[in-house]
């Protein structure tokens, strides 16, 4: 959420983290070839990589990495690493 302030912009950190930001791991995946495509329970973790592999591509789970540097998210973020998983994708080789 942006809030103008004069000619500044500041914006909630919580969302600064999550929207646009991109870990070092991503950077490294990207680098590699590979696509982020979202994140899901890992309870259907098998069904998006069966379908992502028949039509040609490698399939890469990621764990959600939690960013705890906020007191009032950590809950939530060590709760979403334990159930979620991120899913890469690149063409085969």
């Amino acid at each position: 959420m942006e809030k103008a302030v004069g000619e500044q912009r500041i914006v909630d950190e919580c969302e600064a983290t999550h929207e646009g930001w991109i870990s070092p791991r991503q950077a490294e995946l990207t680098a590699q070839g590979w696509t982020r495509r979202f994140t899901t329970p890992t309870m259907r973790c098998d069904e998006f990589v069966q379908v992502y592999q028949s039509l040609g591509f490698e399939v890469l789970l990621e764990p959600v990495v939690p960013d705890l540097s906020r007191e009032e998210c950590q809950g939530c973020q060590v709760l979403d690493c334990l159930v979620l998983k991120t899913i890469y994708t690149r063409p085969e080789k």
